[in-house]
């Protein structure tokens, strides 16, 4: 095996691996988009960053221009993508299909204002009322847990004066 073919088989491996994040992506983009766009994130919206990322998101789901990139700009757009995404972890990503999916309890603590620092403590003490009353009976605790950390996913999302890198800050 010479050093030559080493090199080649490892740009194919990087080439297909950065092809397959692009695939990824372009449902990812698309879902944070949508997210964005119907919870009337506007202040996420106005951002260059989000419209760059918006743009690229089209261009991926336009499906001839998948075939057309080369290696190289399909490495350079990857790249790209990951600094528009703020370097956020793919798994992360995914909190924004878990809120768009959410639309009832979004709407719950926006109204509410519980992404405010009074909201905020308001909602951990009605839990905590909650919990106390429920204390001589018997319930399942992690329904309450999983209530709390939902809330702590889906507050980032409610602040209309939230920033899209601001956004990614929280989530990160």
């Amino acid at each position: 095996v010479e050093f030559r073919d080493i090199c080649t088989a490892t740009s194919v491996q990087r080439a297909i691996s950065d092809m397959l994040a692009l695939v990824q992506y372009s449902a990812v983009i698309q879902t944070i988009v949508n997210v964005c766009e119907q919870y009337h994130m506007l202040e996420c919206q106005n951002d260059e960053s989000f419209r760059k990322l918006k743009k690229h998101g089209e261009e991926l789901q336009n499906s001839t221009h998948m075939d057309e990139l080369t290696i190289g700009q399909s490495s350079r757009m990857k790249e790209h993508l990951d600094e528009l995404l703020f370097l956020t972890p793919v798994d992360k990503l995914h909190l924004f299909d878990a809120v768009r999916q959410s639309e009832e309890f979004f709407t719950f603590v926006r109204d509410n204002k519980f992404y405010t620092p009074e909201g905020k403590a308001s909602f951990h003490q009605q839990i905590g009322l909650i919990a106390n009353q429920l204390r001589d009976h018997e319930y399942d605790e992690t329904v309450l847990s999983h209530l709390q950390v939902a809330f702590q996913c889906v507050v980032p999302f409610t602040d209309p004066k939230v920033t899209f890198e601001n956004l990614f800050v929280t989530l990160n």
